[in-house]
Parts: C-alpha cells; sequence; structure tokens
C-alpha cells in the first residue's frame, strides 16, 4: 500500500481525534465514579488503573497480530459499552454498584484505545516517529480544555457521558470507514509462532484466546528485559509522577486559582509541541533533543524555591513554572516515544507503546496516592513542589544510559 504525504497526515489527524475521544470517555468515567463516597470511590479508581497497568500493553501488543483496525474497532465497541453502563449507573441505583464496575472493568480490559492509537501512528508515519507523536500527544491538553468548556455550562452526568459517546460514534465511524492499515491484511508472526500458537487444531475460541494472551505476556516479558526499554520506562516513570503529581492535586473542573494552574500547564504543553513542530528542530536528533527537554523541565521549577520567600501569593509563581516545566515534558515525551519505536519494525509497535502506556497509568496511581497523602495531612504547596522536583530528578539518572543505548542503535543501523 502506497502511502503519500497527504494520506500519512490525515491518518494522522484521525488517529489522534481516536486519543482525544478515549481521553474524553477515561476523564468522564471517572467523573462520574467520583460521585461516590470517597473510600468507594477510591477503591474503585486503583482498582481500575491497576488492571489498566496489566491489560492496556497486552490488548495493545495484541494489535500487532489482530491488525489496529479491528483492535481499535473493538476498543471503541467496549468504550462504548462501558458508557452505557456508566449511564444505567446514574438512572437504576439498586444495582449501580455492578453497573459502575462493569463500566471501569470493561474500559481496563478492553477499552485502551491510546497504546493501540499510537501503535497505528508508527505504523503510518513512516520515520518521523517524534513530530507525528508530538502532534497526537497535543490531543491530551485538547481533551481536558473540552471537559473545561462543558463544565461551564452544566455538570449533569448525563450530559457527560452523552457529548463523550457522539464523539465515540464519530471516531467508530471513522476508523470503519476512512482509516486504513495494511496491518490488517497480513499477519505479522513469525511462522513457526503462528503454527504453534494459532492452528487450526484449535477447537476452542477460549483456548485459542488464552494461548494468545499468555504468549503475549512472555512477549512482553521479554521486551522489558532489553536495557533501552527498561530504562526508558523508568525514566518515563519519575518524570510522569512529576507531571502528575501536580495535575491531580490542582485539577479541578470548576473556574478558579486550581483550574488556572491546570490550564497554564496545558498552554505550555502545546506551546513545547508548536517548538518541536519547527523546522530546525527537526534537524536535533533525538538524543540532543532529550538533553533539552531534561534541562528544560528541571531548571524550570528551581525558580520557585528562589522567589517563593519573598511572594505573598504563590499560586501565579506555580503556574509560570509549571507551564515552563510543561514545555520541558513536551519535549521529553515524544523524543522518548520516538527512541523507542523507530528500533522495532513496522506493525511491531504495539507492544513496547502499550507498555509506555502501561508506565504513564503507573505514574498516575503513584502520584494519586501521595497527592491523597498530601492533602489528608494538609502540607504545604512547597511539599508538593519539594516531591515534584525529586522525582524528575530521579528519572536524571537514566538520561546518559539511554542516550548511549540510543547512539549504539544508530551506529549499528
Amino acid at each position: 500500500m502506497v502511502i503519500t504525504k497527504r494520506s500519512r497526515f490525515s491518518t494522522l489527524l484521525i488517529v489522534s481525534f481516536f486519543i482525544y475521544a478515549d481521553i474524553i470517555c477515561e476523564n468522564i468515567l471517572v467523573i462520574v465514579n467520583d460521585q461516590q463516597s470517597r473510600i468507594i470511590a477510591t477503591t474503585f479508581l486503583f482498582g481500575f488503573l491497576a488492571l489498566q497497568v496489566f491489560f492496556s500493553s497486552i490488548q495493545s501488543g495484541l494489535s500487532d497480530f489482530l491488525g489496529r483496525k479491528k483492535s481499535l474497532i473493538l476498543s471503541f465497541s467496549v468504550s462504548l459499552f462501558c458508557l452505557l453502563c456508566a449511564f444505567l449507573y446514574t438512572h437504576y441505583y439498586f444495582l449501580s454498584g455492578l453497573f459502575l464496575i462493569f463500566s471501569l472493568a470493561g474500559k481496563a480490559l478492553w477499552g485502551n484505545t491510546i497504546p493501540i492509537s499510537f501503535a497505528a501512528i508508527a505504523d503510518t508515519q513512516g520515520k518521523n516517529y517524534r513530530k507525528s507523536f508530538a502532534l497526537a500527544s497535543s490531543t491530551y491538553s485538547l481533551a481536558f480544555t473540552t471537559l473545561i468548556l462543558i463544565h461551564l455550562f452544566s455538570s449533569n452526568n448525563v450530559l457527560y457521558i452523552s457529548i463523550s459517546s457522539i464523539i465515540l460514534f464519530i471516531s467508530l465511524f471513522l476508523c470503519i470507514h476512512t482509516f486504513q492499515d495494511s496491518s490488517d491484511k497480513s499477519a505479522h508472526l513469525p511462522y513457526y509462532t503462528a503454527r504453534t500458537h494459532y492452528s487450526e487444531s484449535s477447537q476452542h475460541i477460549f483456548s485459542k484466546f488464552w494461548r494468545l494472551g499468555t504468549r503475549e505476556i512472555g512477549l512482553l516479558m521479554q521486551e522489558l528485559r532489553r536495557p533501552l526499554t527498561k530504562y526508558g520506562l523508568a525514566a518515563y516513570l519519575f518524570w510522569e509522577i512529576s507531571m502528575y503529581s501536580i495535575i491531580i492535586s490542582q485539577i479541578d473542573l470548576n473556574p478558579g486559582p486550581s483550574q488556572n494552574i491546570t490550564l497554564a500547564m496545558m498552554i505550555g504543553y502545546l506551546m513545547g509541541i508548536c517548538i518541536l513542530q519547527i523546522r530546525p528542530c527537526h534537524k536535533i536528533r533525538d538524543r540532543h533533543m532529550i538533553v533539552i527537554g531534561y534541562c528544560f523541565s528541571f531548571f524550570s521549577l528551581l525558580p520557585y524555591f528562589f522567589l517563593a520567600p519573598f511572594i505573598h501569593s504563590e499560586l501565579w509563581l506555580i503556574g509560570i513554572c509549571y507551564a515552563l516545566h510543561a514545555i520541558g515534558n513536551a519535549f521529553l515525551s515524544p523524543t522518548l516515544l520516538s527512541i523507542l519505536a523507530k528500533r522495532r519494525s513496522t506493525h511491531d509497535q504495539g507492544k513496547i507503546l502499550g507498555l509506555v502506556e502501561s508506565a504513564d497509568t503507573t505514574a498516575f496511581l503513584v502520584a494519586s496516592i501521595f497527592v491523597m497523602i498530601y492533602t489528608d495531612y494538609q502540607w504545604s504547596v512547597s511539599a508538593l513542589v519539594v516531591f515534584s522536583l525529586i522525582s524528575f530528578s530521579i528519572s536524571w539518572i537514566y538520561l546518559p544510559i539511554i542516550r548511549t543505548l540510543d547512539k549504539k542503535h544508530l551506529q549499528i543501523k
């Protein structure tokens, strides 16, 4: 299949919309879950995140064999079912807990659209990974801005669910009728693997899926033993904890100072994405761009410690520091995705990008636990910034290893 520059860009826009739709859906399910008591809501949220950590990489890895299009259609269908369960939860209280469990569990198990979408981008964008991943990741900021705008008009859960359902239906339609992926036309497993695990002698569907799943877990464990994968995911985990700790602590859909800090971070991230699209940035190698991102993110937080003692209101200072921190993160995330993806052949990206999504979810989980402790003990905001800086500083340990391994890969090529 010949892929022109125009068709690549069209595919990038379509798949980015898929990511946008999934972020909206996930956040709305979390918003609906938050309507419960704190203990139950926290238990359900942590259970949802724990399942997602494990199954998102498996589902994404399976898309290497099943094809991106089929996997995306399944994911969108499951997500729509989860929204239906969330709607029933808001109307039928006698089975409310069961409906919510179905909703969150289904999304965590088979509704992981984001890693499959990033894998589809890696399949179709040639070797221009960093630019493509950067544009796609900008949908995170756009999705949360959408949620804030919706909340300005209404905080009704039914409205949230309805809008998300419409967006998902549009995504499903685009996936079926517009999205084209050559990986759906052939399997990409080695012959002996296909013969061993997918032979026609297998009579039971459950047995086939069990073998497929256990095989995928084995492949994921092999992937995790690769040095660059191991150290790259560790670095990604710690710098995402740094970002999520401030986002979760300040996140609030209602207008106010907390929302302003969150919006400042999203604006900063979008600015970083725009900078990456400038032509001179395309000539900077990944191992150099990741150093720029590290320096930008680290030194952006230091002014807080020098200026905070002399300022009465810290919110605007935090907003500026973390807007700059988000610019650095916009350099880091797409660059690391590029470093990891370019080492793999086309249609073999699902496993590694699924592991990245699992690391991202783990970071969200760890940051959530810290923010709960921070809130319960009513620590000052400086404790939050210190934790964020320490977490990011730990990730710096892995920087020279990542750069060395990336340089060796280029020399081998």
